[in-house]
């Protein structure tokens, strides 16, 4: 069975600007190592907020651990190492039917 990982924070627009390319090489870099990406910002804030609610999607993951040490190192290499302390993680699995 494979899991996905929901990582969400929150950043400023000025943030946002900044790390969105970074962010997408990121993920970039990952989909061809085989993993589901996907970036989302929360529907109710807008550009004008100081904080906005963003949410990196990771699907198909067979094994967590592996997984964590591997988006760590493409934080790193990706100069995204700061948003390390504000990420929150969550795994989700299918239901069973």
């Amino acid at each position: 069975m494979t899991s996905e990982l929901y990582v969400y924070y929150k950043i400023s627009p000025a943030q946002g600007r900044q790390m969105l390319p970074m962010l997408r090489q990121m993920q970039a870099a990952l989909a061809q190592q085989g993993v589901e990406v996907g970036l989302m910002r929360r529907q109710d804030d807008s550009a004008q907020q100081a904080q906005q609610t963003w949410m990196e999607v990771y699907r198909g993951i067979a094994d967590e651990q592996a997984f964590l040490l591997q988006l760590q190192q493409a934080l790193r290499e990706h100069g995204l190492e700061t948003l390390s302390g504000a990420r929150h993680m969550e795994w989700f699995v299918p239901l069973e039917a």
